[in-house]
């Protein structure tokens, strides 16, 4: 919070220690989510009135906060990588425009179906006149080839539809942040056996952790190398990492 809004960590703290009592957030285990006092209070300010609901689904907050809490240790990774994307940001001086997994979420009809584009999270950086739009998946689990395929088809109906455009989405590129080298060659794999429509960039956590985000530590995950994905050239996320570290 303190990074995000430019402000002390006493403020942040002194601000919490307001809220709290006038009942505008709850706390879970030091995990602070918007009480429904607050939503009413956020509504007001952004022009929705006394639309609270209206203001809650255009956020994305609908059906509440329990999925966020449920899985907290996955919300807490997504958190933490755009929370650094957002220091990169600052410190190149770029700017970042972050949607959370419940603002990220997308629900469309196309032809006679309905679809939905579930990302972990959503997000655009610029870097001057450079605008990179970017959706996010965190794979902390053991999941399956197959769930790897719907994953792609979801991205796949997303980007041939026209609603990330009514959204001011160009040109979307995939980031994900698994577990394993190991892994990333099985979401490679099936990025390839797809033919999947949107750059892909792959990498684990710990080399996340190790290099951050805007080192060369991305692996192009459709694009065909004959290298096991540890052994595979890295690139950077988003090109102007690349040119910014020509000129230094």
């Amino acid at each position: 919070m303190s990074m995000l809004l430019k402000v002390s960590l006493r403020r942040i703290r002194s601000a919490i220690a307001e809220m709290r009592p006038l009942k505008l957030i709850e706390v879970h285990d030091e995990r602070y989510l918007i009480a429904p006092r607050g939503q009413q209070y956020l509504a007001q300010v952004a022009g929705f009135g006394n639309a609270v609901g209206r203001y809650a689904r255009v956020r994305g907050w609908g059906n509440g906060f329990d999925s966020l809490l449920r899985h907290w240790e996955h919300t807490q990774a997504e958190n933490d990588f755009f929370l650094a994307l957002a220091r990169v940001a600052r410190e190149r001086g770029h700017r970042l425009t972050w949607l959370s997994e419940l603002e990220a979420r997308l629900y469309y009809e196309a032809g006679q179906n309905w679809h939905s584009f579930l990302p972990d999270g959503r997000g655009t950086y610029i870097a001057g006149r450079k605008r990179y739009e970017f959706a996010l998946e965190m794979d902390r689990s053991r999941s399956s080839l197959e769930r790897f395929r719907g994953k792609f088809a979801e991205y796949d109906a997303c980007v041939s539809s026209n609603v990330l455009r009514s959204e001011g989405v160009e040109a979307l590129r995939l980031l994900v942040v698994t577990a394993s080298w190991e892994r990333a060659e099985a979401w490679r794999r099936t990025a390839l056996e797809v033919k999947v429509r949107l750059p892909v960039f792959i990498t684990t956590a710990d080399r996340l952790a190790a290099s951050g985000i805007d080192a060369s530590i991305w692996l192009r995950g459709d694009v065909t190398h004959t290298e096991s994905a540890a052994a595979s050239p890295k690139d950077y996320c988003f090109e102007c990492f690349s040119e910014e570290e020509d000129k230094g």
